[in-house]
């Protein structure tokens, strides 16, 4: 018996100590998730945040194109090279890659508007890809002009679902639509990479 009981304090005061420590460690692992979760949700907002102010800056860019073309004949191709260069794209827009002009061509119209591209010097222009639709979307300007964007000219983006999809939600709202992701076809060869295009619709007088 007293062997027992000379065993049972030591015992007894172990348990509590582990317990105490167990208290303890639970404790200190709860505060920690909870100020990681913290953490992480202020990293989250931020990014989410950064993104908002991304896209409003793209936004108000696109309008400023708008703007340019709403107020001129058509599209005068050396002006609007000149104003999308102003804007710095890769310096101050970084994530964009070029803005570009599409046209809703009618299937009617088609062979008159390669026909017109081509007297502007682009001699292996055609609407891709090919297949009989009802109209057309062809990108007929990518600016910046630079090789990786020269293959998108032609690329007719109502051919493509998605991209129809956030054309259309432009066109009938007035307001900027964005595309879910897409192949974007200027990468060209094995280096696409996914994006998405933000639309801005400009309309015809009147």
């Amino acid at each position: 018996m007293r062997v027992a009981r000379s065993l049972l304090l030591p015992l007894l005061l172990l348990a509590v100590a582990l317990g105490i420590t167990w208290l303890i460690w639970d404790h200190e692992r709860e505060a920690t998730r909870l100020r990681l979760r913290e953490q992480f949700d202020f990293s989250l907002r931020e990014a989410v945040h950064s993104i908002e102010r991304r896209m409003l800056d793209h936004e108000q860019m696109l309008r400023g194109v708008q703007g340019l073309l709403a107020t001129s004949d058509g599209l005068d191709r050396e002006v609007f090279h000149g104003y999308v260069g102003s804007l710095q794209i890769g310096a101050d827009f970084s994530g964009i890659q070029a803005i570009g002009y599409a046209e809703l061509v009618p299937n009617a119209h088609k062979e008159a508007h390669v026909a017109g591209m081509r007297r502007l010097g682009f001699a292996g222009y055609a609407i891709r890809p090919e297949g009989l639709r009802e109209s057309h979307a062809p990108n007929t300007q990518i600016e910046p002009d630079v090789d990786h964007n020269r293959v998108e000219l032609g690329f007719d983006a109502w051919a493509d679902p998605v991209r129809r999809r956030a054309m259309e939600a432009a066109r009938d709202s007035g307001k900027t639509a964005i595309s879910g992701k897409v192949r974007m076809a200027m990468d060209g060869g094995g280096g696409m990479r996914p994006g998405v295009i933000m639309y801005m619709p400009i309309y015809a007088g009147g």
